[in-house]
């Protein structure tokens, strides 16, 4: 049986990391509304300087459509949220796992005389510190 994966392992960085993330796409789903809100201010214009009245068609096709993008918008919105957070989760974990298993090695280390290399999960990211940690062991077992 696998262990069960815990995706929140360092509360700290990978919140603030998920706060800038949903903070880039709310700044964006913001420019998008305006930028929709201002097309159908425009078109409601348009009919108004034609001298439409506000029961004709036109208006009452506005309306429906203007309902429909703001309903298309809030799905879109709350998928990619939902999204946004669980690759947000997941990606912050590949950076937030080696520094905490290089935090707990680091401290076995100062504790006991103990010879062992550092090793990353296959998946993590910064393998390329592991050379320089594991030389630096090495030396310092000499």
């Amino acid at each position: 049986m696998k262990a069960r994966r815990k995706l929140l392992i360092n509360r700290k960085f990978q919140l603030s990391f998920l706060n800038y993330t949903c903070g880039i796409a709310s700044i964006v789903f913001s420019v998008f509304f305006i930028a929709n809100e201002y097309f159908f201010w425009k078109f409601n214009k348009y009919g108004i300087s034609l001298g439409l009245p506000k029961t004709h068609f036109y208006f009452t096709l506005l309306t429906e459509q203007e309902k429909t993008m703001a309903l298309v918008f809030t799905v879109s919105i709350i998928f990619i949220f939902a999204v946004l957070i669980f690759f947000g989760l997941y990606y912050s974990n590949k950076i937030a796992g080696p520094i905490r298993h290089l935090e707990y090695f680091l401290k076995k280390k100062a504790q006991e005389a103990d010879n062992s290399h550092i090793k990353f999960r296959s998946k993590d990211y910064f393998h390329e510190l592991e050379e320089p940690i594991n030389q630096l062991i090495d030396r310092a077992s000499k």
